[in-house]
């Protein structure tokens, strides 16, 4: 018999020297799963460091997602980066909604730390 398969979170949280990342494995919409979101870039804020999240598993970035990213602006004043590659859907669902220019959106997750020792 064959052992299944466990499912993976919806999400990790990791903990740098200068970044506070939140990695997305799926775009869920799911309230709670939402709510984890929301919850996980409080924690980062409270942290005082860069909140980065890593949305490079995802296929496609839900309208709720978008949502939970943007109301961190409302709350902080500034958007978390969004580590990629980004996937096209996810790219053209930011250009639709007018919000790629405002997220400072890094290639790959080294990149996005470089940035955030200053380098």
């Amino acid at each position: 018999m064959v052992s299944p398969v466990p499912a993976r979170p919806p999400l990790y949280v990791t903990e740098w020297k200068h970044l506070f990342v939140v990695l997305i494995n799926t775009d869920f919409e799911d309230r709670t799963d939402l709510e984890r979101l929301d919850m996980a870039l409080e924690i980062g804020r409270l942290t005082g460091k860069h909140v980065a999240v890593d949305a490079s598993c995802i296929p496609f970035m839900s309208a709720e997602v978008l949502t939970t990213l943007l109301r961190h602006r409302q709350r902080t004043g500034h958007l978390p980066w969004l580590v990629g590659p980004l996937s096209p859907p996810t790219t053209r669902r930011l250009e639709i909604s007018g919000t790629l220019r405002l997220f400072e959106i890094f290639p790959t997750l080294l990149e996005a730390t470089a940035h955030s020792r200053g380098e």
